[in-house]
């Protein structure tokens, strides 16, 4: 049972519930508390630091910029390979004489395997740490790329690319869970902006450069020299205060192997069962489908592309389908740069209003003008290209507002439901993926089909009825009801983890 819920004076507001993810946000009934910058001018920084010389919160800004940096190369190194075969499809099809299907399950054992293995890596990272996670996978990164790279016949690519979905299947979770241990509450939305930046511009990328072996070794090396563990296991206090040690404290000693977490191992069954636990939240849910329509968008249009535009009247060679992925880039890009600090600035009005009460739902009104570009994208990719649209338009337009709705639509849901449930951000990002990734897998064995048999539009306006109803309905229900919905699960166990 989680502790009684304490209740905040908030000055003339009168009493105010704090139950889990409404935070309070200024100095309340005596307790001051450390805000940005050791300034009381500045926000309050959620969660509390505290005098601990190694713990991840307190760090230098430029050792949580190396981890950042280098968590986010492991996710674009691994994810680039992962989708890069898409605009070889037809070349595929003429090398090992299978159909269209057959060639499209190379991307699908991919996406499903990419998805499910977290059931295993989640639970890892918490017992063993997240650095040794992070360097197996990479290992096996560079070990399917070799094998992707010399294999000779459908069956021994097949095999390489279920093995390259198992290493790159922590670019699905592990950043997400590193920048919940190192950054506040107000940072939040930014770095898991920049996470999904990476993870969908390497897929977008993918398509027009393969993974080089160089490239995982450099990754491999970044992530032992330049990458500490950020579970905190063991703090070292010091008789300074937390604002005194705050922004300069240093991380423990790197090294490949970190102590076990004994109560992670007694409790590995939970920790593997505890996604689908979650997933019967609300907030978890409508966040993981969400996220997984968006992102289902991107890969409808990475099916697609090939026959789409090597057909009359575009007649794309298979280099020409790949460069018309960076208008996907260009939408990403924008999307990076809006999304996180959009939401947590809305967020921050929003709190300013509130008496400094925040509340995750404040975030929400922020995801309005990327479903408006979600309609816009997938309409002009699908109808252009069923109609015959101009090359330019239905790239640069509708690849470009794909790209924005993407990485947009993806960072402010999950990001409001870590903020609701913050101690199990790993088994968010898990369950979240094996939505997203399970439906994807669905979608190689009937996307190209369809299009053939039916046109263009109608996949295309099922994928846009979903990114766009499913974020639509969550919003507007949660923005209204999404701290009642809380409020349910105030008592649940996750919190005290």
């Amino acid at each position: 049972m989680a502790p009684p819920i304490p209740r905040a004076n908030c000055g003339n507001e009168g009493e105010v519930d704090i139950i889990p993810g409404t935070e309070l946000m200024k100095n309340a009934d005596n307790v001051h508390l450390v805000h940005a910058h050791n300034s009381a001018e500045s926000i309050v920084l959620i969660p509390q630091p505290t005098n601990s010389i190694n713990g991840p919160l307190n760090w230098s800004p430029w050792w949580k910029f190396i981890v950042t940096f280098n968590q986010g190369f492991f996710v674009l190194s691994s994810i680039i390979p992962a989708f890069s075969i898409s605009p070889l499809t037809q070349l595929l099809m003429d090398k090992w004489h299978k159909s269209l299907t057959e060639i499209a399950l190379l991307t699908g054992t991919l996406v499903i395997t990419l998805g499910y293995f977290n059931f295993i890596i989640i639970p890892c990272s918490e017992i063993f740490g997240r650095r040794i996670t992070l360097l197996v996978c990479a290992v096996l990164n560079l070990i399917a790329c070799v094998w992707s790279a010399t294999a000779t016949s459908y069956g021994s690519f097949l095999g390489a690319r279920i093995l390259t979905g198992t290493g790159a299947a922590a670019n699905e979770s592990i950043m997400n869970v590193v920048v919940a241990d190192m950054y506040f509450l107000h940072e939040r939305g930014r770095y898991i902006g920049t996470y999904f930046w990476c993870y969908f511009v390497g897929a977008l990328l993918g398509p027009i450069i393969s993974g080089a072996i160089a490239e995982r070794g450099l990754n491999l090396l970044l992530l032992v020299f330049f990458c500490p563990e950020t579970r905190r296991l063991h703090e070292y206090k010091s008789t300074l205060t937390p604002a005194e040690i705050l922004r300069k404290a240093e991380p423990s000693p790197i090294w490949v192997l970190q102590p076990i977490d004994g109560a992670a191992l007694k409790g590995v069954i939970r920790h593997v069962f505890l996604p689908l636990h979650i997933l019967f939240f609300p907030i978890v849910f409508w966040a993981s489908m969400s996220m997984g329509a968006a992102a289902n968008a991107l890969l409808g249009i990475n099916l697609l592309q090939s026959p789409a535009l090597s057909a009359p009247p575009y007649n794309f060679n298979p280099a020409q389908v790949g460069y018309a992925n960076f208008a996907l880039v260009a939408g990403g890009v924008i999307g990076l740069v809006t999304a996180g600090p959009w939401s947590d600035w809305m967020s921050a009005r929003a709190t300013m209003r509130n008496n400094g009460v925040r509340e995750p739902e404040m975030r929400l009104v922020s995801l309005i003008p990327f479903i408006i570009a979600a309609i816009i994208g997938l309409v002009v990719f699908g109808v252009g290209i069923q109609e015959k649209w101009p090359w330019p338009t239905v790239v640069i337009v509708g690849f470009g507002f794909v790209g924005l709705q993407v990485v947009t639509i993806s960072t402010i849901t999950i990001t409001y439901a870590i903020d609701c449930y913050k101690p199990v951000t790993g088994e968010i990002m898990v369950i979240a993926t094996v939505c997203k990734n399970t439906f994807g897998f669905g979608m190689t064995y009937y996307m190209n089909d369809w299009a053939t048999k039916s046109g263009y539009v109608q996949p295309v306006m099922l994928l846009m009825a979903m990114a766009v109803g499913i974020t639509l309905f969550g919003m507007v229900v949660f923005i209204f009801f999404g701290k009642t919905f809380r409020r349910w699960t105030k008592d649940s166990n996750i919190h005290l983890l």
